[in-house]
């Protein structure tokens, strides 16, 4: 999935991406349209979560729970793709909380939080390449 903008306009947000990303067949929007289409899917956020930012997996990540200083692995882990927000960096790794994303309704939207490798952690907004001059 290349993203290429997030609109707000009020509590509304729109997010375009050049392509649909894949596996999803649409199935939870359409982020192929510009803000002003009108079929475009648009997205009210229900709560605040105080975020250092978004991040996407790079490669499979396990992760830790914190036990006084040290961080011990669990079984679970994110794969290569998943989204996720960071809640807090620290030295190395990063607490992040992932949802589900699965249209399962038992599972939709169910949060998991734990500490990950912060060098599995990629930025899907990256900056805009500056077009050179004429």
């Amino acid at each position: 999935m290349i993203f290429r903008d997030i609109y707000q306009k009020n509590d509304t947000w729109v997010i375009y991406t050049k392509y649909e990303p894949a596996g999803c067949g649409f199935e939870v929007g359409n982020f192929t349209q510009l803000p002003q289409a009108q079929s475009v899917n648009t997205y009210t956020a229900q709560k605040a979560i105080p975020a250092m930012g978004i991040r996407v997996i790079s490669r499979k990540s396990y992760f830790y729970d914190k036990k006084g200083e040290t961080l011990v692995s669990r079984k679970g882990y994110l794969t290569a793709g998943d989204a996720v927000v960071v809640l807090e960096p620290s030295g190395g790794f990063s607490f992040v909380r992932f949802s589900e994303p699965r249209s399962d309704k038992s599972t939709y939207g169910k949060g998991t939080t734990g500490w990950v490798r912060s060098a599995d952690l990629v930025n899907p907004f990256p900056p805009a390449s500056k077009e050179p001059k004429p």
